[in-house]
């Protein structure tokens, strides 16, 4: 077939990106409910079709005011691990946090972002497996 690189990796791969009609229309729709401030987003659809590489895609065009937080491993223990998880992925202390401390520092943090201009935007990778 005269390929340069290997065409299926193990992990996703933004440069292997198809802008097919669907992907582009689910991938237009996150950035509108972004835009509009729309709260919870969820992308459904079956195994392959490119879930990951899309939400990775719409990770690598963010605006400057938006602070990503991507978790690629969505199997957490409970809230804490899942919460802690967020404030590893923004640079911020987590170690020996309780649940109720873990979710302070992360409103607390977004909030602060929010007040400044900006905006924090979770995406869970495989999110079926949350409880």
């Amino acid at each position: 077939f005269g390929l340069h690189r290997w065409p299926f990796r193990h992990t996703p791969d933004t440069d292997a990106y198809y802008p097919a009609s669907s992907h582009e229309y689910a991938l237009n729709r996150l950035n509108q409910l972004i835009q509009q401030d729309g709260g919870i987003g969820i992308l459904l659809g079956p195994p392959g079709i490119g879930k990951s590489v899309l939400s990775r895609r719409l990770l690598e065009n963010l605006d400057e005011n938006i602070r990503p937080v991507l978790l690629t491993n969505s199997h957490f223990e409970n809230r804490t691990a899942l919460l802690k998880a967020i404030l590893f992925d923004l640079g911020l202390p987590y170690e020996g946090k309780s649940e109720q401390d873990a979710r302070l520092a992360v409103t607390e943090n977004c909030l602060n972002a929010f007040r400044n201009g900006g905006k924090t935007l979770i995406v869970v990778d495989e999110g079926q497996n949350l409880s």
